[in-house]
């Protein structure tokens, strides 16, 4: 059975999700986003090949692709910089300016419909900085959240960053979605390790 749903924090679209054993000619996407007056959305992992297919001749988009990645320290394609990192906890600067950023990642998509103060409870406490510009939320040995400069400080942040996570913990673990620079740039960084994918889809 099709079920639907909305994303507090991204309230513009309508999640939707089915079995393949759904897959009709009968089930009509145009007749839910009319209901809903919303475009529809659904993610889809690699193995979701019956309902791409599906979607596809029902004239979904493919909007973004997010990598879930597992690495260790010997996936590194480059040497770690000598940046030195250094922790804080979460405040209203650092929150306020990856907040814009997130924004900015989403609007064309779904957009961001959280206020801040909402936004600020999902971020984690701990962050890895060298200055206002090149900070990174961590929970263990999670990357949640990364903001870098577009430039070599930020790439040399960004190594110095893993190399920090890694002398406590075997492998780190992050999301990049290749619609945000940033976490692509992070992303490749490495090699090998562990990907898996998610692809978010739209219909208008």
């Amino acid at each position: 059975m099709l079920t639907t749903h909305r994303n507090d924090f991204h309230n513009k679209n309508i999640y939707i999700d089915f079995e393949n054993e759904d897959i009709s000619p009968m089930l009509s996407f145009r007749a839910i986003a009319d209901k809903f007056d919303a475009p529809l959305q659904i993610m889809l992992e690699d193995k979701d090949d019956l309902k791409r297919n599906f979607i596809l001749q029902n004239d979904f988009k493919l909007v973004r692709t997010c990598y879930s990645c597992e690495f260790s320290s010997s996936d590194l394609k480059i040497a770690p910089s000598d940046t030195k990192i250094m922790t804080t906890v979460k405040n209203r600067e650092f929150s306020w300016n990856y907040y814009n950023h997130y924004k900015k990642m989403h609007q064309a998509i779904n957009p961001l419909t959280a206020s801040f103060e909402e936004f600020v409870e999902i971020l984690p406490n701990e962050v890895y900085f060298d200055d206002e510009k090149n900070f990174a939320f961590i929970e263990d040995n999670e990357i949640a959240y990364v903001l870098c400069e577009e430039t070599s400080a930020g790439d040399d942040f960004l190594l110095a960053l893993c190399h920090a996570l890694f002398c406590k913990y075997e492998t780190i673990v992050f999301e990049a979605d290749d619609v945000d620079p940033i976490a692509m740039r992070l992303k490749n960084k490495f090699v090998n390790g562990f990907v898996e994918k998610t692809e978010t889809w739209i219909y208008k």
